[in-house]
C-alpha cells in the first residue's frame, strides 16, 4: 500500500488534453484541480524538471510507484517517446519485478506480456510494439 493513499499521477499527451490548441484544452488541469480539492496529491509530467541531464523516466517511475492510481487519458496523438537509454533501463526494472512477485501479488510475466500484446494489437497502438518486443526478448 502506498505511503500516501491519495497520491495520484495524471498521464496524457498535453497536445490532446492541456494546451490551448488541444481537442480538450485545460482538461488535465481541471481534473487535477478537482482531485486536489478532494485532498488528493496530484502530479503531472510537467511537475518534474525535464532536461538532457535529468532522467525524467526514472523520476516519474519513482513517483508513480508510490501512487494509489495512475489516471491515463487516451487521446488521438502519440506524444513523445522517452530517451532510449532511460526507456531500456526502466524496462529492465519492470521486467526484473515481473519475475516472481510484485508486492503481495503473484505475477505471470508471460501472461502479462500476452495481454499487453493483445491490447496493443486490438487498439492499434503499434508505436508501443518495439517496447513490447524488448520486454518479450527479456522474458520469453
Amino acid at each position: 500500500m502506498p505511503e500516501n493513499s491519495s497520491q495520484l499521477f495524471i498521464s496524457c499527451v498535453s497536445d490532446d488534453f492541456e494546451k490551448q490548441t488541444a481537442r480538450f484544452p485545460g482538461f488535465r488541469s481541471a481534473l487535477a484541480g478537482y482531485l486536489r480539492r478532494a485532498d488528493c496529491t496530484v502530479k503531472v509530467q510537467e511537475d518534474f524538471r525535464q532536461s538532457a541531464d535529468v532522467n525524467t523516466v526514472g523520476k516519474l517511475a519513482g513517483y508513480v510507484k508510490d501512487c494509489r492510481a495512475v489516471v491515463h487519458l487516451l487521446g488521438k496523438l502519440p506524444g513523445s517517446v522517452a530517451n532510449e537509454t532511460a526507456r531500456k533501463a526502466m524496462q529492465a526494472r519492470i521486467v526484473g519485478s515481473l519475475k516472481g512477485e510484485v508486492g503481495s501479488w503473484k505475477v505471470d510475466a508471460k501472461a502479462e506480456l500476452a495481454e499487453a500484446r493483445r491490447l496493443i494489437e486490438n487498439h492499434n497502438y503499434n508505436r508501443r510494439l518495439p517496447e513490447l518486443r524488448d520486454a518479450e526478448s527479456l522474458i520469453l
